[in-house]
């Protein structure tokens, strides 16, 4: 993925942060974790069918967003889930943000509809 590092970067950048402020932070963790690495953290994986199935949905939204089902992703865990300390200012002169918007399920959310157009 790091042949695509600026593509994720502005799919995945946070209206929140219209200045990139974390963009130089996240670069250097996208960069640093590899695949494999991240693979290991997965505890539950999905089946097979179960990611054929949310492929051919996200075609379907990309291809007719107006006559395809939403996609629905359930996230499960705790604070770091709900976005705990997300919201603190991590340089002067930046702004909090909404703890439920900068937490990691919603910027999951925001990079999926923006590469399915949505």
């Amino acid at each position: 993925w790091t042949n695509h590092l600026d593509e994720i970067l502005n799919a995945s950048s946070h209206p929140q942060d219209p200045d990139g402020v974390y963009e130089d932070w996240t670069r250097k963790i996208l960069t640093s974790l590899s695949p494999e690495m991240l693979q290991r953290g997965v505890r539950a994986r999905p089946s097979g069918h179960s990611m054929e199935r949310f492929v051919q949905k996200l075609q379907n939204r990309i291809v007719n967003p107006d006559a395809s089902t939403p996609l629905q992703i359930v996230v499960v865990g705790g604070s770091v889930t709900r976005g705990q300390g997300c919201n603190q200012p991590r340089f002067p002169g930046s702004q909090r943000c909404d703890p439920m918007k900068c937490a990691w399920p919603s910027r999951l959310e925001y990079l999926i509809n923006t590469l399915a157009g949505t």
